[in-house]
């Protein structure tokens, strides 16, 4: 079965990976098989960010933003980082973002990364669920990040990394940082109306994006000092209208890309690939991770300048 939106017009598929953020086709090699898969115990439902003490202060933090096939541009980003010796203390992502953090958060290399996105499928991350809230699982998603990443709980990754998923009911951001990744990425990815909302413990959880497409100051609350935020939204201006459905679309699109405006202005570098036009296309894959590639390293001088000043400020705090 096709993904809902892989049937529909160009325009509107690009509308609506735009307006949620909607959630990547998974790094997953081809012919990986989706069956039963053990489960890590559950984390429980997180405390509101503010109420958490975090006196670890992290130098740099790498912020993945949702995008669906357009977060495969972040592998080219991390590809880039890694070759220039930069590594993050701290992996945020939300929606698709998630996806690609949680790999690299485990320690998985950009080559990896880069080959299991050679041969992809709608069919190899969803399975068709029909329920009152929603038409697809992602267990198959779910399965897929825990044995990519150990099978460890998420507090076990060499480096911190977080989820950003979306209280249902409260419209809170969530942050998903311990625990299950499969479960965390999962929730973090559930797109409203396509994908079955996730449930972990009393509280259940959709698409990041909702709360916050790029979550710039979430990393801030979490002791970063320096912000590097990967955008992969979909801009409202390259949106075509055509019909009233266009238009509500759009209107989303507008919501997701004001609140990314917001977030992305407290960052010490934004990486923004220019993207090809018809990026949910799969067999764009690799033009998606070159893009990725060129943005970052356009990127690198407003990285490695924020890292200076960050030692800078503190050799002079160790000599006062």
């Amino acid at each position: 079965m096709k993904h809902p939106v892989a049937g529909a017009s160009p325009a509107r598929r690009r509308l609506l990976a735009g307006a949620v953020g909607l959630v990547a086709a998974p790094l997953l090699p081809h012919g990986a098989k989706a069956g039963a898969e053990p489960r890590l115990a559950a984390a429980p439902a997180p405390p509101a960010l503010d109420a958490r003490p975090d006196a670890q202060r992290h130098r740099l933090a790498l912020v993945l933003s949702g995008g669906c096939t357009r977060a495969f541009a972040h592998v080219g980003v991390i590809k880039v980082l890694e070759a220039e010796g930069i590594a993050p203390d701290l992996v945020l992502g939300s929606s698709a973002g998630s996806i690609v953090g949680a790999l690299c958060a485990a320690g998985l290399s950009a080559a990896r990364l880069e080959a299991a996105t050679r041969s992809l499928s709608w069919d190899l991350f969803q399975r068709f669920s029909l329920s009152r809230l929603g038409f697809y699982s992602l267990e198959p998603l779910r399965g897929f990040v825990n044995r990519e990443t150990g099978r460890r709980a998420i507090e076990r990754f060499p480096t911190r990394f977080a989820a950003v998923a979306t209280d249902l009911q409260t419209g809170a951001l969530a942050l998903l940082d311990r625990g299950e990744p499969g479960l965390a990425v999962q929730a973090a990815s559930s797109v409203p109306g396509i994908v079955q909302p996730t449930r972990i413990g009393e509280r259940t959880y959709i698409d990041g994006s909702i709360a916050t497409p790029v979550p710039v100051k979430t990393a801030r609350a979490l002791g970063a000092e320096v912000v590097v935020a990967v955008n992969v939204s979909f801009p409202p201006a390259e949106a075509q209208i055509r019909d009233a459905l266009d238009v509500v679309m759009q209107a989303f699109t507008i919501a997701n890309a004001n609140l990314t405006r917001a977030e992305l202005a407290d960052a010490d570098a934004v990486i923004a690939p220019r993207l090809p036009p018809d990026d949910m296309n799969l067999a764009n894959t690799l033009a998606l991770i070159a893009a990725g590639e060129r943005a970052a390293r356009e990127a690198l001088p407003a990285i490695r300048a924020a890292l200076a000043k960050v030692r800078a400020a503190r050799t002079v705090g160790d000599r006062s």
